[in-house]
């Protein structure tokens, strides 16, 4: 079978067995969430670890798309019937009302810079956050123990993009598509411990996002690979810029960027891979810092909210689910792919979103995930629809009621607003004893939803 045959694949166990058979492909590992979306060349809920190849479509084009949970200091008795909306609405209206409009989040042509080549910590500090902060983001919130050369960045970003509006105005409150906003309370403590440690207790609103990697990082990954997902338009352009891209580099280059490849392969070594590696450190480097924004603007809608000190609430963790990097595993350096999936990091906070119906869980990574070829779900939405559409989930004992809105981003303008009941964790309890058992993700809270926001498209 080719690499273009396997789109006639229908299953994610089949499109699976077919990269795990890829001469290049040392190891795979799937995960319970496993499923195929649409325009995806690879499933979600897979990791790979490939030897001295680098695959680009094995995971999506949104690379360092991430999320986070931010503590407050606020129990749930305090927000009152509306306060958990008041929250999503302030944050809703403090976003870019366009890719081109600033935001009182936006960035300057410096802070741009300052993103692509040093990460989250600069804009941390740009928006008065407190330094723990940047302990708490998964890898420091940098691609590598470095900051990366100015030559560097010119190298791997076209000057149009560092220049123009488009890549630092719409910086960190996109809940479009799959990503989402939501206002939780600490439900149900497992590891007591452990959460004493995170400063968690039952009853406590926290915050989580999902969202990522902004506008930079997906231009960014479309000029370095075909992608079959964006709409075509999008594909004429990222075309034509990949072409101008690429030809100056010599025809190697042109040859491999620019044709409408769908598997794209590249020897890490090779002049190519060594270009494709540090447009990947760009867009992480920049995916981290595009997430501060989100934590400002949570740390401030809660003091102008709820009136809680901005400089009391926690971040408890920041992490990818879509990251394509090198990893020693038993000793020997592979390059890993995980598609909508999390690298566990022993004693390290991690998430599995359930829905806006279903709780989510905080997640400790256990002692030796980091040698062996390891992962865990990112969420479990697909086992919650597999659920419903069987009939198989239903309503939460305790009649709890959660708030779901629409609306468009950077406007007080709700589409809808409805209330849905809480419904039981089956699915996600089923997939935590799964990754419990395997050894890659043990349960520490779980986190029910009170009011979610997602936006218009």
């Amino acid at each position: 079978m080719t690499a273009l045959q396997h789109e006639s694949l229908a299953t994610a166990e089949q499109v699976a067995d077919w990269i795990e058979g890829l001469p290049y492909v040392a190891r795979t590992l799937r995960l319970p969430d496993l499923h195929m979306k649409d325009g995806m060349e690879a499933p979600s809920s897979l990791v790979v670890a490939t030897d001295n190849v680098i695959v680009p479509h094995l995971v999506s084009e949104s690379i360092n798309d991430g999320m986070g949970v931010i503590s407050t200091q606020l129990h749930v008795d305090d927000l009152g019937p509306t306060g958990a909306t008041d929250i999503l609405r302030w944050m809703n209206e403090a976003g870019a009302l366009t890719k081109a409009k600033p935001s009182r989040y936006s960035w300057s042509r410096g802070l741009l810079e300052a993103a692509c080549r040093q990460g989250a910590a600069p804009l941390l500090d740009h928006y008065r956050l407190d330094p723990s902060f940047v302990k708490a983001i998964e890898g420091g919130g940098r691609s590598l123990d470095r900051d990366l050369t100015y030559e560097e960045l010119t190298s791997a970003v076209p000057s149009y993009l560092r220049r123009t509006k488009l890549t630092r105005s719409e910086i960190g409150l996109n809940f479009a598509g799959n990503h989402f906003l939501e206002v939780q309370a600490v439900d149900d403590i497992v590891d007591a411990g452990t959460a004493e440690s995170w400063g968690l207790r039952p009853g406590q609103v926290v915050v989580m996002y999902h969202l990522g990697p902004g506008p930079l990082g997906s231009i960014l990954s479309n000029l370095y690979a075909f992608r079959a997902k964006p709409q075509l338009h999008r594909k004429v352009g990222y075309a034509f810029f990949r072409s101008v891209l690429h030809v100056s580099r010599g025809r190697d280059h042109h040859r491999t960027f620019s044709s409408f490849n769908k598997w794209l392969t590249l020897e890490p070594e090779s002049d190519q891979g060594m270009a494709y590696a540090l447009a990947l450190n760009v867009i992480n480097n920049y995916g981290y810092a595009y997430r501060t924004a989100s934590m400002a603007a949570i740390v401030d809608a809660v003091q102008e909210v709820a009136g809680a000190d901005r400089d009391s609430n926690r971040l408890i963790v920041d992490m990818s689910h879509n990251m394509l990097q090198p990893e020693t595993i038993d000793g020997r350096e592979y390059w890993v792919s995980r598609h909508n999936c999390c690298r566990p990091v022993p004693g390290f906070p991690g998430i599995v979103a359930g829905s806006h119906q279903v709780p989510s869980c905080l997640t400790i990574g256990p002692e030796g995930t980091d040698t062996t070829l390891s992962g865990y779900d990112h969420g479990v939405g697909f086992l919650i629809e597999r659920a419903q559409a069987n009939g198989g989930i239903s309503a939460d004992s305790r009649g709890h009621q959660i708030r779901r809105l629409s609306m468009t981003r950077g406007t007080q303008q709700i589409h809808e607003e409805r209330v849905l009941p809480l419904l039981e964790r089956t699915p996600l309890d089923d997939a935590m004893a799964t990754l419990s058992t395997d050894g890659m993700a043990r349960p520490v809270a779980y986190l029910r939803p009170l009011a979610t926001l997602k936006h218009k498209t």
